[in-house]
């Protein structure tokens, strides 16, 4: 599956399930809320967690290849038919390509984005030095979570996720991280690796914020 074969069809759809909704910041420095930490380190969790507390604001566009994915009807025929693993191959970099173009649209509109992603590719610095050149403020949320644990927990979702590129992932964004700091206006830092102590604040360089606060 290429990204050509994406028809206008559901390109329109995807924006209007995913995009439509969204308001623009009424600030005039809006924000993207860029998540950092390897897949199983809960970061949809704490977006989800974000939102309900208006630690987020409401009308964020969520740039998320995997919520892309699991809306695009052929991904969960190919789920169901061909397997997680096959439909997961098939599927993520489509899916990857539409959600930074949805995020385009979202930065023109001045919408507040909410980054829900790893932090671990060129593109993503890249993409936070774009917004923050257009005027967004960039504050990153880092996710620590022990690798094994990570592939524990991923091990368990339905989605596919290599264990390989997990391990990949987590010596990518240690070695990132310096440099993603220095674009980000805040940086602030969670232990997420025991769950039942969940996103436990840890020293950051912004203020100290606590999602039991928000």
């Amino acid at each position: 599956m290429q990204q050509s074969q994406l028809s206008p069809e559901l390109r329109d759809y995807m924006r209007h399930l995913l995009l439509d909704p969204c308001l623009p910041d009424e600030d005039s420095k809006p924000t993207v809320f860029s998540m950092a930490g390897i897949p199983g380190s809960g970061k949809s969790t704490f977006v989800k967690n974000a939102l309900e507390r208006r630690y987020f604001p409401k009308g964020s566009f969520i740039l998320n290849p995997d919520l892309v994915m699991d809306n695009i009807p052929a991904y969960r025929a190919d789920f169901v038919k061909l397997g997680a693993e096959e439909a997961f191959t098939r599927w993520e970099l489509p899916a990857r390509a539409l959600a930074y173009d949805l995020a385009r649209e979202a930065s023109q509109k001045k919408i507040p984005i909410i980054k829900d992603m790893g932090l671990v590719r060129i593109e993503n610095w890249r993409m936070l030095m774009d917004l923050r050149s257009k005027g967004y403020k960039v504050v990153i949320h880092h996710i620590l979570c022990n690798a094994d644990e990570a592939v524990r927990r991923c091990s368990e979702r339905a989605r596919h996720f290599p264990a390989q590129k997990i391990y990949e992932r987590a010596r990518d964004l240690d070695a990132f991280m310096v440099e993603f700091a220095d674009v980000a206006h805040e940086v602030l830092r969670f232990d997420n690796s025991d769950l039942a102590r969940p996103f436990v604040p840890l020293p950051s360089n912004g203020r100290e914020r606590s999602l039991k606060s928000a």
